[in-house]
């Protein structure tokens, strides 16, 4: 077979537990997007088997807490049950 690539996962990947069983079935690499827009820290707080990743949704005002814009969160509005209105 040809060269080896990396491959990177990524969709619905909130817990260390999941991110490792992709890395242990060949990953290379995750990709996190609402758990890292909900969970900023999620690379520090991992290293605690029993801390569980906070899920939407979220208000707005914990999305400006976590640092994203007021034009952000309101792109985010558009995807279903993310922002608590």
């Amino acid at each position: 077979m040809g060269a080896s690539l990396p491959l990177v996962v990524a969709g619905g990947i909130w817990t260390r537990a999941e991110a490792e069983a992709l890395l242990d079935k060949g990953a290379t690499a995750v990709a996190l997007g609402r758990a890292a827009i909900t969970n900023p820290d999620w690379p520090q707080r991992i290293a605690d088997p029993a801390w569980q990743p906070r899920r939407p949704p979220l208000t707005r005002a914990e999305l400006y807490e976590r640092g994203v814009s007021e034009t952000f969160a309101g792109y985010l509005r558009r995807w279903k049950g993310f922002v608590a209105d």
